[in-house]
């Protein structure tokens, strides 16, 4: 697999640890990103499903750290959404390689969106599938994390 991995032009672009980006995977390269609708999506989903408050607190760590990851706003996770098969075919494609990355699941996850409802203080999270659905609901829900940060 390896030897034939950078022939392979891959739906979306990897941004590697040396800041380099590439449609194509080198093995000797670390990946770090994947770009898509105009942001960098982190590789892995949060380890466990969280609460919205969790979740904050989670990429606060990481923030903390130096990293510039952020919970995706309500829009930019549609537009993933929409994206889901070219951003899943990379992702099965980078497993066979041996790097480990999520698929975006059909499930829940958070974004960093307000509901607009009058008088409500709680956050949009987002069903993958087909082109999305978003609704709000109570922070103390548990739901996936996928962070994201601007290119």
């Amino acid at each position: 697999m390896f030897i034939f991995s950078f022939f392979k032009k891959l739906p979306l672009k990897i941004l590697y640890s040396d800041g380099k980006v590439s449609n194509r995977y080198y093995f000797w390269k670390k990946p770090v990103a994947l770009l898509c609708c105009g942001l960098k999506i982190n590789l892995v989903d949060s380890p466990t499903k969280m609460t919205h408050s969790d979740a904050r607190c989670y990429v606060k760590r990481l923030q903390d750290a130096g990293q510039n990851w952020r919970l995706p706003l309500k829009e930019e996770w549609l537009s993933l959404c929409g994206s889901r098969d070219a951003f899943n075919a990379t992702v099965a494609f980078l497993k066979k390689c041996g790097v480990s990355v999520d698929e975006l699941k059909e499930d829940w996850y958070w974004t960093g969106t307000h509901s607009s409802l009058p008088g409500e203080e709680k956050f949009y999270f987002i069903k993958v599938y087909g082109r999305g659905a978003f609704m709000p609901n109570f922070e103390g829900y548990p739901y996936w994390v996928r962070m994201v940060a601007a290119i």
